[in-house]
């Protein structure tokens, strides 16, 4: 599975990789649950993804499964794993990839507040984030027109 560095935390809705049945019998594969917060644990380290969908990973990554959704809100937990990506990564060792281990990846920890306040910072960074999502797409929009611009001034010129 890909999760792309475009993005925070990438909400799973689909994959084109999947595992069939034959094989999820006959592997070390386990199919997770919907709300699993998996990260990126080896080479690019550090990326997250929040499952919408059962799914599987391989083992270039870590997942964290919410037991109890009353008491945990997985998108919070998905957001405070994006920063702990630098000490993932300071954790991490390996010749050609460098990959945090399971040991190190447990040792992680992150601040827990009350649910309440836990869905009230996820209310604010999506907030956060449709603004910036608003400013790139007006960036993309400004930069088409100054081509527009641009590539008028060169057909006076010639």
């Amino acid at each position: 599975m890909d999760v792309p560095n475009d993005v925070d935390v990438n909400i799973i809705n689909s994959t084109t990789k999947t595992i069939s049945e034959q094989g999820l019998k006959h592997s070390s594969a386990k199919l997770l649950p919907v709300d699993t917060i998996v990260v990126s644990s080896r080479a690019t380290i550090g990326r997250v993804g929040l499952a919408k969908i059962p799914l599987t990973t391989n083992q270039g990554f870590k997942n964290i499964i919410i037991l109890d959704n009353n008491a945990i809100e997985p998108k919070f937990v998905a957001f405070a794993m994006l920063q702990k990506k630098q000490e993932m990564e300071q954790n991490a060792s390996g010749g050609t990839f460098k990959e945090i281990s399971k040991t190190n990846f447990a040792k992680l920890s992150i601040p827990l507040p009350s649910i309440d306040d836990q869905r009230r910072i996820v209310a604010k960074l999506e907030a956060e984030q449709e603004i910036i999502d608003a400013n790139k797409r007006l960036i993309d929009l400004m930069q088409d027109k100054i081509n527009q611009v641009i590539n008028r001034i060169y057909k006076c010129d010639l």
